[in-house]
């Protein structure tokens, strides 16, 4: 990482995605402006992706978010959304640290 001597970085916490399908098929997905290598899954760079607010409440669990942008895949074909493929696939969302 490059800064400045006495110079903080404003932050190194990226958001990452992990859609995977129910066939254990997953796609990594990260805010970062380069991809990142967690837990032996490839995130692949999308910066134009950004989570909203979460709100939360007892739990850890997210009552509610959502995602801008559009996701852009060799691994997303339109065969494989037209035939439902990636319905009900699970969404999971996080913020890492990427200078790790």
């Amino acid at each position: 990482m490059h800064r400045a001597p006495g110079q903080q970085p404003l932050t190194t916490l990226a958001f990452v995605w992990r859609i995977e399908r129910s066939d254990g098929v997953a796609l990594g997905f990260t805010s970062h402006d380069r991809d990142l290598d967690r837990d032996g899954l490839r995130y692949s760079s999308a910066p134009g992706m950004l989570p909203s607010a979460a709100r939360l409440t007892d739990g850890l669990d997210a009552d509610d978010m959502e995602l801008a942008g559009a996701l852009t895949s060799a691994a997303l074909t339109a065969t494989d959304l037209a035939s439902g493929r990636w319905d009900g696939a699970r969404l999971t969302l996080a913020a890492v640290d990427w200078a790790d």
